[in-house]
């Protein structure tokens, strides 16, 4: 007979079919993403096949270079958008990802493509491990050690990293064998970029091996997945939801302490309406108060958490609230838990719950938590209410 935990958690890291319709393929014209293009072209029916650059405007030569891979698509036959972005002065790299995302995903919607393809490697996976192991802290879990997954979901649609597991160089010597070129960024070897400078270490360092980080990254992303299912039934035993904005956690006598912590996490989450998760170190102190006889508050998270009495309840802090719009023209989130959608005679609205952190990227070690709160959500209280 298998061991319990087998069977309970027998396919943590199953990976997910490739949905059906088309794929948009995310080329910039580097090696990497030249690579995933040529691999998706001969492995992939090319009716399915759609490319998208991303021209930041942040370089005179980036419209040259868009025109570049226009012209790789055009020799494959495969429809090219070139999408646009208008740059605040001196964006940060962070920026600069966010709106790279945002056009591709927006692009994405618009052709109905399930799947975004991205041309990530295993020495991307290296230095992103190690970058972030430099912030991690002790009391941190593995969360942020578990890297880039192969697949992740933004909005609906899949993101799909299929180089994950391949070095750069090797895709570089692929593309000389069959005399295709690429072209070099030169921010690429700005060193004031903190991945640049991760990038130049790794490369000069025989001690620090990408393999072995990316090994992490896989380690880790699994102990995810398995924290992540018990987390999962944590929410469907012991929470449930009182009022709209209100959740109730009333775990058994041997939840371990750091499912416990994991769960009100999620809950502290999904009912602030934040779209990062809170440290663990401003809450921790509230599960050794669970069976005191005396409730204990504390203001987390944009969240009133209350501790005691064999229970934990979350809700909304009663402050920094936004006014409701008396109408809305079209769907638009509010405070990141409602998402207000105009009704017909757009005279009233609805506004149903969402959580601004389910609806961002969410690596696949995470669907048993969001199938969860999706369940939860459904569940109980009023779904929507009617403005006018």
């Amino acid at each position: 007979m298998a061991p319990c935990c087998e069977k309970r958690f027998p396919n943590v890291l199953l990976k997910p079919s490739l949905p059906d319709g088309p794929i948009l393929i995310a080329v910039s014209g580097g090696s990497d993403s030249v690579a995933l293009l040529h691999r998706l072209a001969r492995s992939h029916a090319h009716n399915r096949l759609h490319v998208a650059t991303v021209d930041h405007g942040l370089r005179a030569e980036s419209a040259m270079e868009a025109q570049t891979v226009k012209s790789m698509a055009d020799a494959l036959q495969l429809p090219h958008q070139t999408l646009v972005w208008g740059p605040p002065a001196k964006p940060s790299s962070a920026e600069s990802r966010q709106a790279r995302y945002e056009l591709l995903l927006q692009h994405a919607d618009r052709l109905e493509a399930k799947t975004l393809a991205l041309g990530h490697t295993l020495d991307d996976q290296a230095e992103t491990i190690w970058m972030r192991a430099q912030r991690h802290k002790v009391a941190s879990d593995t969360r942020g050690l578990s890297g880039m997954a192969e697949w992740s979901s933004c909005n609906q649609i899949k993101l799909w990293r299929p180089l994950l597991a391949d070095r750069r160089e090797e895709l570089r010597n692929e593309l000389r064998r069959s005399g295709i070129h690429w072209i070099d960024d030169p921010t690429n070897e700005n060193t004031d970029y903190e991945r640049v400078r991760i990038r130049n270490h790794l490369t000069s360092n025989g001690a620090i091996d990408a393999e072995l980080l990316a090994r992490l990254a896989g380690l880790s992303m699994r102990l995810r997945g398995w924290i992540n299912h018990q987390v999962s039934d944590a929410l469907d035993q012991f929470v449930t939801r009182q009022e709209e904005d209100q959740w109730h956690f009333a775990p058994s006598d041997d939840l371990p302490r750091s499912t416990l912590l994991e769960t009100l996490s999620v809950l502290i989450l999904i009912v602030g309406g934040l779209g990062h998760r809170t440290p663990t170190s401003k809450f921790a102190e509230l599960a050794d108060h669970i069976h005191a006889p005396a409730r204990v508050r504390k203001a987390v998270g944009r969240c009133l958490v209350v501790a005691g009495r064999g229970s934990i309840s979350v809700a909304r802090e009663n402050r920094n609230i936004p006014e409701l719009p008396d109408r809305v023209k079209s769907p638009q989130t509010y405070d990141g838990r409602y998402l207000l959608q105009p009704n017909a005679t757009g005279q009233a609205y609805t506004a149903k719950p969402y959580i601004r952190s389910l609806a961002m990227f969410r690596a696949q070690a995470d669907d048993p938590v969001h199938a969860s709160v999706v369940r939860l959500l459904n569940s109980g209280a009023v779904q929507h209410k009617e403005r006018f």
